[in-house]
């Protein structure tokens, strides 16, 4: 500092040079002078940053509320727009699901932000989200950030509008109708199975991973056709779980970042549909033997006239149909897992219903349709599952005309999200709504108006086209689990993130046992080890 003083003092003399005779007086007022414009010259320095940010700040604030719409006069939804640009993504990015937690509850169930570079106006309450699902086509309009529209692709029906996407809704409802259902069974339950027999015979089973891992081969099986190996199933798990975790980033496509790894993975999953597709379209072709049962690419082939579609829809239909049945499926699986072990009495009322069925134990009586629509107390079970931690937190959708909403504006323009899991968790429907409690749906008397208070699998003309065969999955999942096996928690300290979808932060350590193939008394075979069962 010193330096840079006397430097500056030297240019401040050369440029005003003092004639021979001048006092030394002169010479001190003059350095002093010099000293004052150089200190008000480090602080204009130091104050215009934060000057311009808090400008920035401002202008960022009124520009946003300034677009609000003119035709209502109605103040915006209370909350925060945060810092220019970034907005509030970065306090999302740090505090996962706590972030919308805090500002429910300090604003309400309608409320202000700024999310991955839009303006983003968050919603729950059953009469504020039924609104919203009526409203399609008219106020709002389905919308997702643009990393997900780029990652799921053109030809999926979540970002389909209008005739297109009712064209691609009646397409894959074939390949979930009662039928097709019925022809999945035996290959679900055999996939399950066979994951099961392997977690008993490993020491540490790491539950959400081991999930993912089933519920993956399953859909790869029973909707895509994949006939894998170990290692290639290992590896397409490795691409989807890739895929899944950078669905939601900012979409710059440089090297290394989440956006760009995404699409990487992206390319090479459709590589391995386009290959399934192709041996398909082969068989076909050649009158060749087709497997005893239909997998829901040759149903989506079989589609002719108006909804049939293109080899491109059909891929990215197909990638839609594997992150709807990957990521949200092990989910609720995981949830069912760590649910259960907690809740002994539950379990001995499953057991108590398959024994009642003749389906005590696993080689006893045949699962069909019939036979699993007839399980009520496995039904609650998967049911209050999917309302404790729905596994779609929440949809998108953007604002197509200026409306009102609980006494607020939402502006056209803006986009709008609405809160699955806050939705189930205020509803009054369900006292005690944070308890695990399957008997609150048993002889559970069901309303128009409950949808929208329970809507794991959103709810409208864009509610989720597969959740029969969600539910098939974690109901088949149930009653393998039970009559099979017990387990216990190695951590019984369970931390739970809720983003991108509800898994334990500790990947849920567990420890299984096979049960004994005793029709009347299961007990684990590995006696020394504690465990946590049906017995």
């Amino acid at each position: 500092m010193e330096n840079l003083t006397r430097n500056h003092l030297d240019v401040f003399v050369v440029h005003n040079p003092v004639r021979v005779g001048e006092t030394n007086s002169n010479i001190i007022m003059l350095e002093s002078e010099s000293w004052t414009v150089f200190t008000h010259s480090l602080c204009l320095r130091a104050i215009m940053p934060t000057v311009l940010f808090g400008l920035s700040f401002v202008a960022w604030t009124f520009y946003h509320t300034s677009c609000s719409g003119q035709a209502l006069k109605l103040p915006l939804p209370p909350g925060s727009l945060g810092l220019p640009i970034i907005g509030e993504t970065l306090s999302l990015a740090f505090q996962g699901c706590k972030f919308f937690d805090e500002r429910l509850q300090r604003y309400g169930s309608v409320y202000k932000t700024h999310l991955l570079g839009s303006p983003v106006i968050r919603v729950c309450g059953p009469e504020n989200v039924k609104k919203i699902l009526l409203s399609e086509n008219n106020l709002v309009s389905v919308y997702w950030p643009a990393s997900v529209r780029a990652l799921l692709g053109d030809g999926t029906v979540s970002n389909a509008f209008g005739n297109l996407h009712r064209t691609r809704r009646r397409a894959l409802q074939k390949a979930f109708s009662h039928e097709a259902l019925a022809d999945y069974v035996p290959i679900m339950r055999k996939v399950i199975k066979d994951h099961i027999s392997i977690w008993c015979s490993q020491d540490i089973v790491h539950g959400y991973q081991e999930c993912k891992n089933m519920a993956f081969a399953v859909s790869a099986e029973t909707l895509v056709g994949f006939n894998m190996g170990i290692e290639e199933h290992n590896s397409s798990v490795h691409l989807f779980d890739v895929f899944v975790d950078n669905l939601f980033c900012l979409p710059f496509r440089f090297p290394g970042l989440g956006f760009a790894k995404g699409m990487s993975a992206r390319k090479k999953l459709l590589d391995k549909i386009g290959e399934s597709l192709r041996v398909r379209k082969l068989q076909q072709d050649t009158d060749h033997v087709l497997p005893f049962f239909q997998d829901a690419i040759s149903r989506l082939l079989d589609v002719q006239g108006e909804d049939s579609l293109t080899d491109s829809e059909l891929k990215d239909l197909c990638l839609e149909l594997l992150f709807a049945g990957h990521s949200t499926t092990a989910s609720a699986s995981t949830s069912l897992l760590l649910n259960l072990i907690k809740h002994r009495n539950v379990l001995a009322k499953i057991q108590e219903e398959l024994n009642s069925a003749n389906l005590g134990h696993s080689e006893q009586g045949d699962l069909t349709m019939s036979a699993l629509n007839q399980m009520e107390y496995i039904s609650a079970v998967v049911k209050e599952v999917l309302r404790l931690s729905p596994p779609v937190g929440g949809a998108y959708r953007t604002v197509l005309k200026t409306f009102s909403l609980n006494g607020y504006q939402i502006p056209a323009g803006w986009t709008l999200a609405y809160s699955i899991r806050d939705t189930q968790r205020i509803s009054e429907l369900f006292p005690n709504s944070s308890t695990f409690d399957p008997d609150r749906w048993i002889d559970h008397s069901s309303s128009r108006e409950e949808k929208f208070h329970y809507l794991p699998f959103g709810g409208g003309t864009r509610s989720c086209v597969g959740k029969e065969f969600a539910k098939l999955f974690l109901k088949i999942f149930v009653i393998e689990l039970v009559r099979s096996c017990s387990w216990r928690l190695m951590n019984d300290k369970v931390t739970m993130n809720h983003l991108p979808v509800p898994h334990p932060a500790d990947g849920l350590p567990l420890g299984f046992s096979a049960l004994e193939p005793s029709l009347h008394d299961l007990k684990p075979i590995r006696k020394t080890r504690k465990t946590v069962g049906t017995k």
